[in-house]
């Protein structure tokens, strides 16, 4: 898992603010990290492109695109993993999403499948733009959030 240095003392600070400014539901912070996550999630499907089963396709019957299966999810229990807000890209019902990121070694048909990284390489291309975005989102979101709680 890829994490931001300092990003988590600076969640802790912020949620001893007021509720009127850090609501327990995340209010203008949760918002600012999904859509940091929707940066790397967006850039993640532009690499998985054309990834995964059916040479031609990159798609199943069932489930898919990888691609399309791509998405952000929010944590249920970030406090579980010692954070106070957590959002991941997944690869949600595209299963073979981890084996197409990770590689797979020998299995029934003999053959090993390498590694097709697409969520790390798609995190570590845009750290700077997942930054800039979380702070552009606070910078618009925490004064209405201010302005909320005086009234």
């Amino acid at each position: 898992m890829a994490e931001i240095e300092g990003l988590r003392e600076f969640l802790r600070t912020l949620e001893r603010l007021p509720d009127g400014i850090a609501p327990k539901g995340g209010g203008p912070f949760e918002r600012a990290l999904r859509a940091g996550a929707g940066v790397w999630r967006d850039s993640a499907k532009q690499i998985a492109s054309g990834i995964g089963p059916g040479k031609k396709t990159g798609r199943t019957k069932e489930y898919g695109r990888l691609k399309d299966n791509i998405s952000v999810r929010k944590d249920d229990d970030p406090q579980a993993n010692g954070f106070t807000h957590r959002f991941t890209v997944s690869y949600g019902k595209a299963f073979w999403g981890k084996y197409v990121e990770l590689g797979t070694e020998a299995f029934k048909d003999k053959r090993d499948y390498p590694s097709t990284p697409f969520l790390r390489p798609a995190f570590d291309q845009n750290k700077d733009a997942i930054l800039q975005k979380i702070s552009q989102t606070l910078r618009r979101d925490i004064p209405k959030a201010v302005q909320d709680a005086k009234r």
